[in-house]
C-alpha cells in the first residue's frame, strides 16, 4: 500500500471523528463562532457542516501533500449534495432509524475520500 493511501486513510478516520465531534460543539459551547462551525439544530442543512468544515480542511491538507486539489474540493461539494439529498430522502420519505444517519455519514465521508483517489483512466497493460 502506498504512503499516499495510508495517509489518506488516516486523515479519513481523523476527519470523520472531527465531524462527529462537531455535532456536539454548539451544545457544549454556544456562541457565534461555534454556530458557524457546528450544527445549531437537527436540520439536514445544518448537518452539512459536519462534512463541510472537516472536508475542506482535509482536502486542503491532502492537496498540499499529494495534489489533486480540484478533485478533492469537488468531492467535498458532491458530499454536501449527497448529504442533503440522501438526508431528505432517508429522514423525510423513508423515515429510517437514527443509526442509519450515522452509517450514511461515514459512507459519505468514505465516498468523499475515495472519489479523488480513484483512477481516471485504466492502468496500462
Amino acid at each position: 500500500m502506498s504512503r499516499e493511501i495510508k495517509v489518506t486513510v488516516l486523515i479519513f478516520f481523523l476527519t470523520t471523528l472531527a465531524g462527529s465531534a462537531l455535532h456536539f460543539l454548539y451544545t457544549f459551547c454556544p456562541n457565534a463562532l461555534t454556530a458557524v462551525l457546528a450544527p445549531v439544530d437537527e436540520s439536514i442543512w445544518e448537518h452539512g457542516k459536519l462534512i463541510l468544515w472537516p472536508g475542506v480542511l482535509s482536502a486542503a491538507l491532502l492537496t498540499r501533500l499529494y495534489g489533486k486539489g480540484a478533485r478533492r474540493f469537488a468531492a467535498v461539494a458532491l458530499g454536501l449534495v449527497i448529504l442533503v439529498v440522501w438526508g431528505f430522502l432517508y429522514n423525510s420519505v423513508l423515515k429510517g432509524p437514527e443509526f442509519g444517519n450515522i452509517l450514511s455519514y461515514v459512507a459519505e465521508m468514505g465516498f468523499m475520500f475515495w472519489l479523488p483517489c480513484r483512477r481516471s483512466t485504466p492502468p496500462a497493460p
